[in-house]
C-alpha cells in the first residue's frame, strides 16, 4: 500500500505535492489539537456512562462532512475545501460533546482561576527515590 501511495505521489509535480502537503498536515495539527482539549469531555461523559449523548457526538462529525464533501466535489472544489470540511464535521462533533458534557456536569466550570500548581503537583507526582539502607 504505502508503495503504491509512492508511485502515484511521484506522478504529482513537486510544488503540488508540497503545497497539499503542508495544508494537510495544518489540518491534521489542528484536529489532533482540538482533540486534545475535546476528548476529555468526551471521556467525561463516558465516565457518566452517558453512551447515548457520547455517541451523538460522535455521529455528527460524519454527517456534518460526509455531505458538505459530496457538494463540494459535485461543485468541482478540491481536496483543500475537503479538509476544511473535514475541520467543519469534527468542530461540530467538539461542540456537541462540550455541551452535551456542560449538560450532565453542570457544576464544571472551566476558568484560568482554576489552574494551580498544586492541581499539577497532584497529577504529576515526584516519583519516590529509593532510599540506601
Amino acid at each position: 500500500m504505502l508503495r503504491l501511495r509512492e508511485t502515484l505521489a511521484a506522478r504529482l509535480p513537486l510544488d503540488f505535492r508540497v503545497l497539499y502537503r503542508q495544508f494537510l498536515l495544518r489540518v491534521v495539527g489542528a484536529r489532533w489539537a482540538a482533540g486534545l482539549v475535546f476528548n476529555v469531555f468526551a471521556a467525561a461523559l463516558e465516565g457518566f456512562q452517558r453512551f447515548d449523548l457520547s455517541n451523538r457526538a460522535q455521529m455528527l462529525a460524519p454527517l456534518v462532512r460526509g455531505p458538505l464533501s459530496v457538494i463540494l466535489v459535485m461543485y468541482g472544489y478540491g481536496l483543500r475545501q475537503m479538509g476544511i470540511a473535514l475541520l467543519l464535521g469534527q468542530t461540530c462533533c467538539y461542540i456537541a460533546t462540550y455541551i452535551y458534557c456542560r449538560r450532565v456536569f453542570p457544576e464544571l466550570r472551566l476558568s484560568p482561576r482554576n489552574i494551580h500548581l498544586g492541581g499539577l503537583v497532584r497529577f504529576f507526582p515526584t516519583p519516590a527515590r529509593p532510599s540506601a539502607g
